[in-house]
């Protein structure tokens, strides 16, 4: 009688352990989608606020908690401008999410750019940066560096 115990009881231990294993799955990065919905808005003679919208996806089953983003936006190899958000959001398991930007730039950044786009060149862009948050009680800063392109046809002005 007692093995027989001691048999289903490390059986259950088993089948509960190998539930518990296989449901860990491992955290799979964030998934850079874009920026679209560039726009610029002249707030001074030196400067502006640049607009737009960054897409991202969640590839996990399970919600990533985002608390903090630190980013530069550097467009033709110049710096724009800096972008922090300080305040946190949920992005849900297995969805995009697209989030708002605001970055204030020096105007002489986008007079150089905008002779580039009226001449129909493409200008590169990169966002680099961090940002720290949490998957399953577990936090973590994560670095980013993503790369894309716009032309005028991609901004407003």
């Amino acid at each position: 009688m007692k093995n027989q115990i001691g048999k289903a009881f490390f059986l259950g231990l088993l089948l509960t352990s190998g539930l518990f294993f296989s449901s860990c799955k491992s955290f799979k990065p964030i998934e850079y989608q874009g920026v679209t919905d560039w726009e610029i808005q002249p707030k001074s003679l030196m400067s502006s606020d640049l607009s737009a919208k960054v897409t991202v996806y969640n590839p996990n089953a399970g919600d990533i908690k985002v608390r903090r983003i630190d980013a530069s936006i550097m467009v033709d190899e110049k710096n724009w401008g800096t972008y922090t958000l300080d305040s946190s959001f949920v992005i849900a398991g297995k969805s995009s999410f697209s989030m708002p930007i605001s970055v204030k730039v020096n105007n002489m950044n986008i007079v150089s750019g905008g002779v580039s786009l009226s001449a129909g060149k493409v200008l590169p862009y990169q966002l680099i940066g961090s940002f720290k948050g949490s998957y399953r009680g577990i936090s973590a800063t994560i670095p980013f560096d993503q790369k894309g392109s716009f032309s005028k046809n991609d901004i407003k002005f």
